[in-house]
């Protein structure tokens, strides 16, 4: 198992494009560094302590197109997605099992790269979806175990670009 001592290896190499970190408690060193590459693009986190704090270390990866929080049981709220909105060029962000919420995803329109977005177990609404009539180039969106309605679905009319929807679990 890498520790934190192993994880401070990791700075050096500064033409990192690409990370997938799959442990059950990213340390403290780890989140502290990503922001000393700034090449990275693409970064996958699966682990169920990330917090809105912890979120705070992402902010400077300005350049990252893919988030993966594909996280059960994440500590990340509407606060985090706050931090999240400051990843301007962001195509891909899963936020499943996560407790976003409408207001929340009032800071994801900001983010109108994004082409990929799952919000699979979260609890928006109907009037969540409001806010992502900006995200023009989204291509496919996930939104099972939501509180979404027949009558909510028609607020992604204005998504020209939308070529999947996945919908399982949703509100009657």
């Amino acid at each position: 198992m890498v520790a934190d001592e192993g994880f401070q290896h990791i700075g050096n190499f500064k033409d990192l494009q690409a990370m997938d970190v799959f442990i059950v408690t990213a340390p403290e060193t780890l989140l502290k560094q990503l922001s000393g590459f700034p090449k990275l693009k693409k970064l996958g986190l699966s682990d169920a302590t990330i917090t809105d704090k912890k979120l705070l270390h992402l902010a400077d990866l300005t350049q990252l197109e893919e988030l993966r929080l594909d996280l059960q049981g994440t500590k990340i709220t509407d606060a985090g997605a706050a931090q999240l909105a400051k990843l301007k060029h962001l195509k891909w962000l899963c936020l499943k099992d996560t407790a976003i919420t409408d207001a929340g995803i009032e800071h994801i329109r900001n983010l109108t790269e994004l082409e990929w977005l799952s919000l699979r177990n979260t609890k928006i609404t109907d009037n969540g979806l409001n806010h992502l009539a900006r995200l023009t180039k989204l291509k496919s969106i996930y939104l099972p175990q939501t509180d979404i309605t027949d009558k909510g679905l028609g607020k992604l009319a204005v998504l020209k670009n939308l070529k999947r929807i996945r919908l399982q679990q949703t509100k009657d």
